[in-house]
């Protein structure tokens, strides 16, 4: 791998962060993340429910693992 495509990777990955919809709920605890991965229901950053860790919602908001950059 070259240097490059870790930064075309690292920029494709914040550009897509920029592109999802701005949260609707309170940003949840680490711990309360990890439990929810735990119980295979993790919650999007709107409050939908059920959506994998590394999933969105029908709405396009993303889970709180990636939002908060922990996947």
């Amino acid at each position: 791998m070259y240097a490059g495509d870790e930064t075309s990777g690292v920029q494709q990955a914040r550009a897509t962060r920029e592109a999802w919809p701005k949260p609707t709920e309170r940003r949840p605890s680490i711990e309360t993340i990890i439990e929810w991965s735990g119980e295979g229901e993790m919650e999007a950053t709107d409050g939908c429910g059920g959506i994998e860790d590394d999933g969105t919602c029908p709405h396009g908001h993303p889970s709180w693992m990636l939002a908060r950059g922990l996947i």
